[in-house]
């Protein structure tokens, strides 16, 4: 009976593998990319499997091969590996450079700012002081008014002083006086052509003529015959 069992899970074996056998067949089986690519593969059941893929590998490898085997293509990737090394090279100067650069700005900025940060605060010592000079001034200033208007010192007893006010409306008189007086001389001196100077004596009076200009007197009128 284990015999029997035995033989009959070998034909199970065998008819159940059979099925799969038959489709590693077809996987394994010979087929080029022109049979797959036909137009009437698909209705034939013809579809790409191992044999194809490897072919198109292999086809692709040729192509790389005879594309790298030409010498204006080899010419041109040593340009291009050159070109990129090269590329390289300056990308590393200009990082390295654009580092140096960077912290000499940061440095001339923060050195900018210390020196702005020292002239701001100088600037405010001396405003302090000229504030403090324009208080003591102000406090001077205000002292000498309050001192004025109590009546201390020279300046507060000539404003309070009657004599100054008078004098100087007496000396306002005398110059509008002084300049009536002139206006007159003037005037006699543009009507006379001369002025007088002295007394008048025996023998006459001295005069200083002074030219004018008078207006000729217009012709009479003739009457015709």
């Amino acid at each position: 009976e284990s015999v029997e069992r035995t033989f009959t899970h070998i034909g199970n074996l065998a008819g159940a593998a059979e099925p799969v056998a038959e489709n590693l067949a077809k996987l394994l089986e010979p087929r080029s990319v022109a049979d797959g690519g036909r137009p009437d593969a698909a209705e034939h059941g013809v579809t790409a499997n191992v044999a194809t893929m490897i072919e198109r590998i292999d086809t692709l490898a040729a192509n790389i091969n005879e594309v790298l085997g030409d010498e204006n293509i080899q010419q041109d990737v040593k340009l291009v590996v050159g070109d990129l090394k090269s590329a390289t090279e300056e990308l590393r100067e200009t990082v390295s450079l654009w580092n140096t650069e960077t912290r000499r700005i940061s440095d001339n900025v923060n050195s900018g700012i210390d020196d702005t940060r020292g002239d701001l605060r100088r600037s405010f010592v001396t405003l302090n002081e000229v504030l403090e000079n324009l208080d003591e001034a102000s406090r001077n200033v205000a002292q000498v008014t309050n001192s004025v208007a109590a009546g201390e010192g020279t300046a507060a007893l000539l404003m309070r002083d009657e004599r100054l006010y008078e004098a100087a409306v007496l000396s306002m008189e005398r110059f509008a006086e002084l300049i009536g007086s002139i206006q007159r001389i003037t005037g006699k001196i543009e009507n006379d052509g001369y002025i007088t100077i002295g007394q008048t004596t025996s023998v006459g009076t001295f005069t200083k003529d002074f030219p004018i200009d008078k207006p000729e007197p217009e012709p009479e009128a003739t009457t015709a015959d």
